[in-house]
């Protein structure tokens, strides 16, 4: 708040200010579950066997996912290479 009104103020003069004030910062809240393991066998095969050289283009694809919070909620971002 205070940057958006122009003032120019660290982190330690945010800190100190706070405490005088008897201010604290939002807690960052419960951990976000992102995975669960199976409860029977493993349904998902390693089909690049580790091995992440491909042999030739367009032979080998992997993915990621990845879970960003803010404030309006969970954000969720997929990658495919």
């Amino acid at each position: 708040m205070l940057r958006r009104q122009g003032s120019d103020i660290g982190r330690e003069n945010t800190a100190r200010l706070m405490r005088s004030a008897d201010l604290t910062g939002k807690g960052q809240g419960e951990a976000l579950i992102t995975t669960r393991k199976p409860t029977g066998s493993d349904l998902r095969p390693d089909l690049a066997n580790r091995a992440f050289k491909a042999p030739g283009p367009h032979r080998l694809w992997v993915a990621d996912i990845t879970y960003v919070r803010t404030r309006k909620g969970v954000r969720v971002h997929s990658f495919c290479h």
